[in-house]
């Protein structure tokens, strides 16, 4: 959910639930947070830390490539424009400003949201804060710069068709999402990045970059109060404006598929899973550390039968992935052709030997831990916490973040057995094989 890969070792069984269970009782979270929600509708997110002379600053847009209505590609498209220019700042100005201050802009786009990053000094905190203000509201979208970025984005769907993980992991949301806006990949096609307009940017940045639509989230050498001051002062401006009804994010029927097809790869491809729960739901915290159970790591139930006993696979894992609507449950494979139908019966049956006899104490131990560990690394830089807290809050709340350890920590064996049996329910896994060419 919200760790990067984990990492991690696991002593004694009892000894690691004792040490497991105090560190989290001790604060393993992001505390010292302080929320304010701004007239305008804009929430702005502070944790004030003084251990470096740094701050990152991130602005998370509710919007992505799941609310575009067939203007497929536009939520990535638009974010290649934001930093190109405002009535304020000329093209290339604004990149200018913040690395001539030691700092760094970036931004990206998600099926969920949209982030603008500024990693700066704590020098340059107020010179950001103008200029996020700026591109929030008065970004130009000059036409020779839109039909610059085109050409870029055209590039890099070209290279994204030419590369077999990227298409067949495309593939696997077009097929495991039927009904719902998951399916569309965030690139968009080579078709609808042809036809949009500025006319259609102009009209969705004004639709969905509004303050109601967005966080604002700082994390490092600053004073609370004394910057809580300036945001007002120049994020208050903004106009709060009435936003579209959210897309249904929640797939509520789809049947299982095998697809096969021969593509310029030099190993078997293989991704399998299936459809897990939304958000909301509290069964994420036992798929996430069923995921690190079956494959993270050598010690993983996989590559320990697949790869390092059996020799079956090159590499194996697993994870799951939480999104605002429905997640995913998501195993892949590197593997010789001829391997193919027997790795798919093992994993089934690694499955169904989950669900029918548990998993062990030591088991969950070792995915606890590794779960944590991960967790504290993602969160060790002042742009990582300004992350974790940006994606809490924008896909459902900032205890969603604080609370992430603690709610892994009160899982236990029998939960692991209730998502199988809620999910996996048994049956064969949707599947995508891509088989070499020669």
């Amino acid at each position: 959910m919200l760790t990067n890969k984990k990492k991690g070792l696991y002593l004694t069984i009892s000894f690691t639930i004792l040490l497991f269970s105090s560190n989290i009782a001790e604060g393993n979270t992001l505390d010292n947070v302080k929320r304010t929600n701004l007239t305008n509708g804009l929430t702005v997110i502070l944790r004030e830390d003084h251990n470096l002379p740094l701050c990152s600053i991130q602005i998370w847009l509710k919007v992505g490539s799941v609310y575009e209505d067939n203007n497929y590609g536009i939520s990535h498209f638009l974010e290649h424009l934001l930093f190109k220019g405002t009535k304020k700042y000329g093209v290339g100005e604004i990149a200018q400003i913040i690395e001539s201050l030691g700092g760094r802009i970036n931004a990206g786009t998600s099926k969920d949201f949209t982030i603008l990053y500024f990693n700066v000094p704590k020098e340059g905190i107020e010179t950001a804060l103008e200029i996020a203000t700026d591109v929030l509201q008065n970004t130009t979208f000059p036409s020779e710069e839109i039909e610059r970025e085109r050409l870029v984005i055209l590039e890099e769907i070209k290279r994204q068709d030419d590369d077999p993980d990227s298409v067949l992991w495309n593939l696997f949301n077009e097929k495991m999402f039927s009904s719902i806006p998951y399916r569309q990949r965030i690139i968009g096609t080579t078709e609808t990045i042809s036809k949009i307009s500025r006319e259609d940017l102009l009209n969705y940045y004004q639709t969905y970059y509004v303050p109601n639509n967005a966080s604002l989230i700082i994390v490092g050498d600053v004073e609370t109060n004394k910057i809580l001051l300036f945001i007002k002062e120049k994020f208050e401006t903004l106009l709060k404006r009435e936003l579209p009804s959210p897309p249904c994010l929640e797939e509520t029927t789809q049947e299982n598929f095998f697809f096969s097809e021969k593509k310029p790869v030099q190993q078997a491809l293989l991704l399998s899973g299936f459809l897990g729960p939304t958000v909301e739901n509290e069964d994420q915290y036992a798929l996430d550390l069923l995921a690190d159970i079956l494959g993270e790591g050598r010690n993983s139930r996989l590559n320990k039968n697949l790869r390092e006993e059996k020799e079956l696979v090159f590499s194996i894992g697993s994870s799951y992935l939480t999104q605002k609507g429905s997640g995913l449950f998501i195993i892949s494979a590197r593997l010789e052709p001829e391997k193919i139908n027997q790795v798919i019966d093992e994993i089934h049956q690694e499955l169904l030997n989950l669900q029918k006899e548990g998993i062990s104490d030591k088991e969950l131990v070792r995915a606890k831990t590794l779960i944590e560990n991960g967790w504290l690394f993602a969160n060790e830089t002042y742009s990582g916490q300004a992350h974790t807290l940006g994606y809490a809050v924008t896909l459902k709340n900032i205890e969603y973040a604080q609370e992430y350890l603690k709610n892994i920590a009160q899982v236990k064996k029998e939960d692991i057995k209730f998502v199988l049996d809620k999910y996996f329910q048994g049956k064969e896994l949707s599947t995508i094989i891509f088989y070499p060419e020669k």
